[in-house]
C-alpha cells in the first residue's frame, strides 16, 4: 500500500481531481462487463464439472468391469483342483498336500461316489453291535474303573493288559481310538523326562502326524494336538487349522452341484466352498481371506487410477443419494459368485474434480480481474499521460508569453533610454551614466535570458557538449560572483562569499557549472525580499565532495511546492502573480547540468524563514557520495 501511495504520488495524482474522476469513471465502465464475464465463467465452470464428473463415471465403470475380470479369473484359478488325479491316493495325503499349495484355506477329499473321506468323522455304535475286540476293550476299561477288579492304580497297567491281549486297534463306542487315550492317560502316570514319557510323547506324535492312517477321527487327533501343544513343538499347525476348517464344514455337508460355483456352506456362513475341476476336491475359503484376496486382485487395476476395490456380500440398496452415486460405481461378480458384489469406490475423484474446478475458477477470475486492472491501469495511464501532455502545451504557451513579455520589457526600456540619450540625454553626463548604466543591466538580463534559452534547447534536443577539467572550486565561485555583482550591487541587498581553505579540485565544466550556480544565485535574489535580500554562496568539504552552497532568507517553499520543483516550466503560483521574471528553466537546467556532473542538488526549506540549495559534486580522485 506505501508503494502504490509513493507511486501516484510520483505521478502528482490527486484523488479530488479530474484525473480521479476520469479514472472512476473508466473503473465503473470496465467494471461491468467484467463482472459478467465473470459470471459467465462461472456457469461454464459448472458446466465443465458436470462433464468431468460424467466422464470420471464413464471411465470408473470401465475400470471397474477390469477388475471384475480379473476377480472373475482369480476365481476361476482358485476353483482348479491343485493335484493331478493320480496325486496322493491316500485321502490324508490329498488333504496335506493341497494345504501346502496355500490354494485354499482348507478342502473336503471326496471318494468317486462323492462321500467326504477326510476329514475322517467319528460313527458312533450301540455296545451290543460293536465288534468283538472292540467290546473287549470296552469291558477292560469298565474293570479297570471297579474297585473290587485287580487293577493296580497306574494307567501304564491298563496299557500293558491292552497290549497282551492285541487290542490296541479297538475303538470305544464313539468311534475313537483307545490306544491314543490310553497313551495320554499313561503320560500322566509317567515322570516327567523319564525314558517312558519320552517314548509315549514320541507315539503321539506320530499318531497326530499320521494323516495316512483311516482309522484316527480328525476330531481325535485335534483333541490331542490341542491338548499336548505345550509338550510337542514343531506341530503343522497349518495342517491342523485346515483340518478345523474342515471339521467345521463336514458337519451338514451338502455336495456342491455345479463345478467352480462358490457358495457359503450349511454349517458356517463365513466359510467358503467350491467343488473344483477334481470332483475328489472341494476347496473350501474363509470368506473375510478371500474377500481380501479378491480386493487386492481388483485394486491392482484400480490403485494406479485412484480407486478402491470394495468386495461385499450385502445387497445393494433400493436407492442411492447422488453423492453416493457420483462417488462409487457397483457390479456382480458375475455366475461364479451370485452373491458377492464388487464396487470401486472414488474418494478422491470427487475431491480432485472439485479441486480442478476451483483452480480454473481462481485462473480465470485472476485473468478477469487482471484484465480489467490492466485496462483500468492503461486507462489511468492514457489519461494521465494526456493530462500531462495538455499541462505541458500550457505550459509551453505560458513560457511563449513570458518569452515575449521578458524580451519586450527590458528592449522596451534600452530603446526609450537610448532615445532620450539621442534626443540630448548626453549633455548631463551624470543622468547620461545612469542611463547607460540601467542599458547595460538590461542588456546583461537578455543575456541571461538568451543563455538560459539556448542551454535549455540544447538539453532538450541532446546537443550538450561539456567539457571538463580539473578545476579548483574557488574558480568557479570567482566567476559565479563576478556574473551577479552588479545585480546584486543595489540597496538592502547583503551579498556574501564563503570559500574554504584547501578545497580538493573537482572535474567540471567551467562555463555551465558557472551557469548553474548563478542560476541558483538569480532565483535567491528574485524571490527575496526587495529592502532585505540576504544571500550566502559558500564552498566547503564534504566526505569525497564539494558542496556548493545558495542560501537565502527567502519565503521558502511548502510540501506541495517541493513535489514539481525541478520540472519543465514550473514556477511557483505566487511568483507567478507577483509578476517576478523568469520561464521555470532554472532549475531543471541545473539538475541537468549536475546529472552530468554525477552530482546532485540538495535543497533544505523552510516556510517563511529560507532555502538552502546545495550542488554535491565528487572530488577528484574520490567517488561520489551516492556511491
Amino acid at each position: 500500500m506505501r508503494r502504490i501511495r509513493q507511486w501516484l504520488k510520483s505521478l502528482k495524482f490527486d484523488p479530488t481531481g479530474e484525473l480521479a474522476i476520469a479514472i472512476a469513471i473508466s473503473a465503473l465502465a470496465i467494471a461491468g462487463p467484467t463482472a459478467g464475464l465473470l459470471w459467465f465463467m462461472h456457469r461454464a465452470l459448472q458446466g465443465e464439472r458436470q462433464t468431468l464428473v460424467a466422464e470420471r463415471a464413464t471411465a470408473r465403470r470401465t475400470y471397474l468391469q477390469a477388475s471384475r475380470e480379473a476377480v472373475v479369473a482369480q476365481l476361476e484359478r482358485l476353483a482348479k483342483s491343485p493335484l493331478l488325479p493320480s496325486d496322493a491316493s491316500v485321502a490324508g495325503r490329498r488333504f496335506l498336500e493341497v494345504v501346502r499349495s496355500n490354494r485354499s484355506d482348507s478342502c473336503l477329499v471326496l471318494d468317486n461316489q462323492g462321500r467326504v473321506v477326510f476329514p475322517i468323522s467319528a460313527d458312533p455304535v450301540v455296545e451290543n453291535q460293536m465288534p468283538e475286540p472292540n467290546q473287549d476293550a470296552w469291558k477292560l476299561v469298565r474293570d479297570f474303573h471297579e474297585p473290587t477288579k485287580d487293577f493296580s492304580d497306574s494307567r501304564l497297567s491298563l496299557l500293558d493288559r491292552f497290549r497282551g491281549r492285541r487290542l490296541l486297534n479297538s475303538s470305544t463306542p464313539s468311534d475313537r481310538l483307545y490306544l491314543p487315550y490310553l497313551q495320554l492317560a499313561a503320560l500322566t502316570d509317567s515322570r516327567t523326562g523319564s525314558s517312558r514319557a519320552a517314548s509315549l510323547l514320541k507315539s503321539l506324535r506320530e499318531t497326530i502326524e499320521n494323516y495316512d492312517d483311516p482309522t484316527l477321527p480328525s476330531m481325535q487327533r485335534l483333541y490331542l494336538a490341542n491338548r499336548l501343544q505345550d509338550q510337542l513343538p514343531g506341530l503343522n499347525q497349518a495342517a491342523l487349522e485346515a483340518e478345523t476348517l474342515a471339521v467345521t464344514a463336514l458337519d451338514r455337508f451338502q455336495m456342491p452341484q455345479i463345478n467352480g460355483m462358490f457358495e457359503p456352506t450349511r454349517a458356517d456362513p463365513s466359510l467358503i466352498q467350491v467343488l473344483t475341476n477334481d470332483p475328489r476336491v472341494v476347496l473350501l475359503f474363509g470368506a473375510a481371506g478371500l474377500k481380501r484376496q479378491l480386493e487386492e486382485v481388483a485394486n491392482a487395476i484400480l490403485s494406479p487410477v485412484q480407486l478402491r476395490a470394495e468386495i461385499t456380500s450385502s445387497a445393494p440398496p433400493a436407492t442411492e443419494e447422488p453423492d453416493i452415486i457420483a462417488t462409487r460405481a457397483r457390479t456382480t461378480i458375475g455366475q461364479t459368485f451370485r452373491t458377492w458384489h464388487l464396487i470401486a469406490h472414488d474418494d478422491k475423484g470427487i475431491h480432485l474434480i472439485d479441486e480442478l474446478v476451483q483452480r480454473r475458477k481462481w485462473q480465470y477470475s485472476a485473468v478477469a480481474i487482471g484484465g480489467g486492472l490492466l485496462l483500468n491501469l492503461l486507462a489511468a495511464l492514457a489519461i494521465q499521460r494526456f493530462s500531462r501532455s495538455a499541462n505541458l502545451t500550457q505550459a509551453r504557451q505560458d513560457f511563449l508569453s513570458t518569452l515575449s513579455h521578458e524580451l519586450r520589457t527590458p528592449l522596451t526600456s534600452i530603446r526609450m533610454f537610448v532615445d532620450t540619450l539621442a534626443d540630448g540625454g548626453l549633455e548631463d553626463p551624470a543622468r547620461a551614466k545612469v542611463y547607460l548604466e540601467f542599458i547595460r543591466r538590461e542588456n546583461e538580463r537578455l543575456s541571461r535570458l538568451a543563455e538560459n534559452f539556448l542551454t535549455f534547447t540544447r538539453i532538450e534536443s541532446g546537443r550538450m557538449n561539456f567539457d571538463f577539467h580539473e578545476i579548483h572550486p574557488e574558480e568557479i565561485v570567482d566567476s559565479a560572483r563576478v556574473a551577479v555583482e552588479t545585480r546584486f550591487a543595489v540597496e538592502g541587498t547583503d551579498f556574501q562569499v564563503s570559500v574554504e581553505r584547501k578545497l580538493p579540485s573537482i572535474r567540471a565544466d567551467h562555463t555551465l557549472l558557472t551557469t548553474a550556480l548563478v542560476n541558483l544565485l538569480e532565483n535567491a535574489f528574485k524571490y527575496t525580499p526587495p529592502d532585505n535580500k540576504k544571500i550566502l554562496l559558500s564552498v566547503a568539504r564534504g566526505h569525497n565532495t564539494v558542496r556548493f552552497t545558495v542560501a537565502d532568507n527567502g519565503p521558502g517553499l511548502t510540501s506541495d511546492q517541493m513535489k514539481y520543483i525541478g520540472e519543465k516550466f514550473y514556477r511557483p503560483d505566487s511568483a507567478a502573480r507577483s509578476g517576478q521574471p523568469g520561464f521555470g528553466l532554472g532549475l531543471n537546467i541545473v539538475s541537468h547540468i549536475l546529472h552530468a556532473h554525477k552530482g546532485r542538488l540538495e535543497i533544505h526549506t523552510e516556510p517563511s524563514v529560507g532555502s538552502r540549495f546545495t550542488l554535491i559534486l565528487p572530488a577528484l580522485n574520490s567517488k561520489s557520495e551516492d556511491e
